[in-house]
């Protein structure tokens, strides 16, 4: 929402600095905007935008997000910076440059927007808005639920089975994975998983409140979106090794 809210708030502010400027410098509206002013202008375009559609494309039918995303924003700002070059140096005149100079500016700020926003390192307690009440004192008991992802399956709800289930009531055993959980560094970013199994935790508090997340061998899921683990998911691996079996 923060995000959309910021790209939003960028894009508005160029496109009134643009009809400032347009009107400032009496800039002629060109009905197309694909204009090139020469030939090495034009095979740089095409350039750019060939590997425009294949980063679009590979967001949608690949899962290198992060790849894409990234290798998109690059080519979407090297097009603009040599839009601005080449209307510069050759038809400095006609002030078209200051446009392109804007637009420049704001995918730059955009991207560097859209990189904090998903490159900042965050824990789970900077994530979860139940942070303070996940604790061996308000916590009734802990469902650990490994799961195994069936490609298979005829239809969703047999796409998960479930191959065990533990639970864990013990004080110290529950305040040992409540300190796991929270010692893990985490980011947003252009995430996918995967992986054919995960553990579901179930958190009970009582009169039916319960809160679920699950852990990957290098996500984590809080709510309904995934988060990327950095570093070693020691959590996934002592489940993996059985030690709160």
């Amino acid at each position: 929402m923060y995000l959309s809210l910021f790209i939003t708030s960028v894009m508005l502010v160029t496109l009134l600095l643009t009809l400032w400027v347009k009107r400032k410098f009496t800039i002629e509206v060109n009905v197309w905007p694909y204009r090139t002013i020469n030939n090495t202008h034009k095979v740089v375009k095409r350039i750019c935008l060939f590997f425009a559609i294949v980063c679009i494309t590979g967001l949608f039918i690949s899962n290198y997000y992060e790849f894409f995303g990234i290798t998109l924003m690059i080519v979407v700002i090297f097009s603009l910076i040599y839009d601005t070059y080449v209307e510069y140096k050759y038809e400095r005149e006609e002030k078209d440059y200051l446009i392109s100079l804007l637009h420049t500016i704001s995918a730059l700020i955009i991207s560097i927007g859209v990189l904090s926003y998903f490159y900042t390192t965050l824990t789970f307690d900077d994530i979860n808005a139940n942070a303070d009440s996940i604790n061996s004192e308000s916590i009734e008991s802990i469902e650990i639920m490994h799961y195994q992802v069936n490609e298979n399956a005829d239809n969703v709800l047999d796409r998960l089975m479930r191959r065990r289930t533990i639970t864990l009531e013990n004080d110290q055993d529950m305040n040992e994975l409540i300190i796991e959980l929270k010692d893990l560094e985490l980011r947003r970013g252009f995430t996918n998983s995967d992986d054919q199994y995960f553990y579901s935790f179930r958190f009970s508090y009582g009169y039916n409140t319960h809160q679920n997340i699950s852990v990957y061998k290098q996500h984590i899921r809080i709510e309904s979106q995934l988060y990327k683990v950095i570093g070693d998911n020691t959590l996934y691996e002592k489940l993996e090794d059985g030690h709160f079996d």
